[in-house]
């Protein structure tokens, strides 16, 4: 049985060095191209859902049914229209008074809760009789 010898650590030659570099140089591009791409589409993601809403028409929420498939609500001017888009089709479904529809509050659309609500809640929680349960949902 032929025992391997692990000196060969200790004598990398200046090519194995630059092998190392280059494949870490490597590793630090792509992440740094995969993080790139994500904050982009988060970035892109936001400015359509603000941009939806524009003088007299907006879409409201758009919830998927299927593949390809949406349920909109639209505003125009002060009518609700409930109607669903396919890859083929747009139908109209119904027409929904202002007493039918439930706004939600604008931090809750754009997905964003304030981080103040998360502080306040993990300072709470180290308080003696503070769990941080009431705040458990944000406003």
């Amino acid at each position: 049985m032929r025992v391997h010898n692990l000196a060969f650590l200790t004598t990398m030659r200046g090519n194995d060095w630059n092998f190392i570099g280059q494949s870490f140089l490597l590793v630090f591009i792509c992440v740094l191209i995969f993080g790139g791409t994500y904050f982009i589409s988060k970035y892109i993601s936001r400015a359509k859902i603000s941009g939806k809403m524009r003088g007299n028409l907006g879409i409201i929420e758009v919830i998927g049914v299927g593949l390809q498939t949406t349920v909109q609500l639209i505003k125009a001017g002060k009518k609700y229209i409930l109607i669903g888009v396919s890859r083929d089709r747009v139908d109209f479904l119904a027409e929904l008074s202002s007493e039918d529809i439930e706004m939600p509050a604008e931090s809750k659309i754009m997905g964003k809760i304030g981080f103040d609500k998360y502080l306040q809640k993990f300072m709470n929680r180290d308080k003696p009789g503070g769990n941080g349960d009431d705040n458990d949902k944000p406003e």
